[in-house]
């Protein structure tokens, strides 16, 4: 799953600059120069981000918070030259979650937007990656149209190679152990949580997980796109 960022910057130069170094970054990126288009592009792409200037032609940004608010939990991030502190308050008493000046450097966003994108994938209870979609909640694992309810401790170790996907790492042994210890009581039995897994990822016909041994280390997911 890739996160979508709505870009709201009526400075056209500035917004491109942005977008373009956001879709370098993996993310998709969405501009919108006042706020009626604003508004549109919100409806159509449901962003989880959005980066909002408040001096917008024809408005101002913090009266879109609401709105954003109203139709979808987004993490909002102003971006203005306004550095007083009635704009700080009346933009965080609207429902703005971070606040920066411009001007602002371009990685220093980015450092921000990483961060925000980790929390949300924390809080992710249905997670998509490559053709496969898992449910934390149900359990269940999902292929396109063919699904199977798995054991908890798969889940888990779905979630913890996922999570290090995301890093572009590995799950240590040790990691699994502790994360499952309530439902394996040997480390040997780790082999076998792996070979449950790998045989319902076959169960669903993946086309694009492959779990891989990383031998005497740990597992990591190889992701086809």
């Amino acid at each position: 799953m890739k996160i979508k960022v709505m870009v709201v910057e009526d400075n056209q130069s500035l917004n491109k600059s942005i977008i373009n170094m956001l879709k370098k970054e993996k993310y998709e990126a969405y501009g919108a120069l006042d706020i009626e288009s604003a508004e549109d592009t919100f409806l159509k792409e449901k962003p989880h981000i959005i980066l909002l200037d408040i001096m917008l032609p024809h408005g101002y940004g913090y009266e879109l918070i609401k709105f954003f608010r109203r139709h979808n939990d987004c993490r909002i991030i102003m971006l203005t030259a306004l550095s007083d502190h009635k704009s700080k308050s009346l933009c965080y008493e609207e429902g703005a979650d971070d606040y920066i000046t411009k001007p602002f450097d371009l990685y220093e966003l980015l450092y921000k937007l990483n961060a925000v994108k980790r929390r949300i994938f924390q809080n992710l209870k249905e997670i998509s990656v490559g053709d496969i979609n898992f449910s934390l909640d149900t359990h269940k694992l999902t292929c396109r149209d063919k699904s199977i309810v798995i054991q908890p401790s798969q889940i888990r170790l779905l979630k913890l190679l996922y999570d290090r996907y995301l890093e572009n790492s590995y799950v240590d042994k040790d990691e699994i152990f502790e994360d499952t210890c309530d439902e394996i009581n040997e480390r040997g039995r780790i082999q076998t949580l792996v070979a449950r897994l790998r045989k319902n990822l076959l169960y669903v016909e993946s086309k694009s997980i492959n779990l891989e041994t990383i031998y005497g280390k740990g597992y990591r997911f190889n992701v086809e796109e």
